[in-house]
């Protein structure tokens, strides 16, 4: 049986409504991992697939937290969750197409550079032999995303005006 993590709608929202900026370029093929600073969550979106990744933290910095509460995308032989190293390897064919929450895995509030730095191995596997990094985003603020929302609603009434 496969189980997956769904991720809560606000990232899901603001992942959409953001647009490319902060979700990433769909059909680039580079994987995305997602950053929210309000919760720590992080949420790997595959692009448009992958079949393993590792994070690891050499940087003797922060450590992952919660790690025991990952669920990953399939049931694996290969796993790790470690409080500097998470990965996963899917050994029977599976890939996952959808993205996935690996939850409150790095502290809050930690600014993207910082989340770059910590993050020594950010890597993720399409297919055997084919390995990449992921881009590293943060979802937008809730602030953010309501300046943008009422930017667009007044950009809308003054083109009706006009």
């Amino acid at each position: 049986m496969i189980h997956r993590n769904t991720f809560p709608i606000s990232a899901v929202a603001s992942l959409f409504l953001a647009g490319s900026a902060f979700a990433g370029i769909p059909g680039d093929n580079i994987a995305d991992l997602v950053y929210n600073p309000l919760t720590g969550q992080v949420v790997i979106v595959p692009d448009p697939q992958i079949i393993s990744f590792v994070l690891e933290n050499d940087s003797g910095g922060i450590d992952f937290i919660n790690t025991a509460s990952i669920v990953f995308p399939s049931s694996s032989i290969l796993v790790d969750r470690d409080p500097l190293i998470v990965g996963w390897t899917d050994l029977s064919g599976f890939a996952a197409t959808v993205p996935f929450s690996l939850g409150n895995l790095l502290p809050a509030n930690l600014p993207l550079t910082q989340v770059s730095s910590l993050l020594t191995n950010a890597n993720f596997s399409r297919s055997l032999g084919n390995v990449a990094r992921f881009n590293i985003e943060l979802v937008p603020e809730p602030t953010v995303l309501g300046i943008m929302a009422a930017g667009s609603v007044l950009a809308l009434r003054r083109r009706k005006s006009n």
